[in-house]
């Protein structure tokens, strides 16, 4: 009983620099909300939390997942007493939401990285005299699949959006994604539509900075990892 105790305020223990230092450096990065320039964002939107998680999985499947895992943690823990089959059910509803929020956390920190190498692509391309849409689509080809379906979805929303509607589009596709690369690039492309500023120097300055935000939001994800495994080691060895 004391192992299992030990398990459940080692897991607990884990997800709170996961949940606080996203949260913390997303705050930080969140320019585009920040200048009032994005839609507010709905308190919680279960198809985007789904889509975040980059399994491919809807949110009525990922539901599902954690009342299975709580249901079997629950069975499991009958064969011991009531009280061992409540706690071995939300041991095993903490394990699957906390290895989805593990996968959501990646899957942003990928996206965020690849976005950053767009921005070379793009500021390249604007150099050479190319249309913004032109140099998205073709940094989009140039990234990994994570940040690819991100650009690709800007991509499609300003090509099918009206000449004057274009910084709408850019709106759009902010609410559509959680994620601090979206929302900083967000805010170059609106600064050149609606300012009428060249973008090339614009997204120089902005890949200056999402590079110093990434490199944050990579220290907090090696910081998390090492909080989780001190709660794996405090699970399998408690005090």
């Amino acid at each position: 009983m004391q192992t299992l105790l030990a398990l459940i305020a080692a897991l607990a223990l884990a997800s709170i620099p996961i949940a606080i230092g996203w949260r913390r450096t997303y705050g930080e990065a969140g320019m585009a909300r920040a200048m009032g320039i994005a839609a507010p964002r709905k308190f919680f939107d279960p198809q985007k939390y789904a889509l975040q998680t980059g399994t491919g999985l809807t949110f009525n499947q990922i539901a599902f997942g954690i009342l299975a895992w709580t249901a079997g943690g629950l069975l499991a823990g009958l064969a011991i007493g009531p009280f061992a089959a409540i706690l071995f059910a939300i041991a095993g509803g903490l394990l699957y939401y906390g290895g989805m929020s593990n996968l959501r956390q990646e899957f942003r920190l990928r996206q965020t990285k690849d976005i950053l190498r767009s921005l070379g692509v793009i500021e390249t391309l604007l150099g050479q005299g190319r249309p913004l849409t032109d140099s998205l689509e073709e940094a989009a080809k140039a990234v990994g699949p994570d940040g690819r379906i991100v650009l690709n979805d800007l991509v499609v929303r300003m090509r099918s959006a009206p000449a004057d509607q274009l910084a709408a589009a850019v709106r759009e596709w902010t609410t559509a994604w959680d994620n601090p690369g979206v929302d900083m690039t967000a805010t170059a492309l609106l600064s050149s539509l609606e300012s009428r500023i060249e973008a090339s120097p614009l997204i120089a300055s902005l890949r200056r900075t999402l590079s110093s935000v990434v490199e944050v939001l990579s220290l907090s994800r090696a910081a998390a990892k090492g909080v989780e495994w001190q709660a794996r080691f405090l699970a399998l060895f408690p005090p």
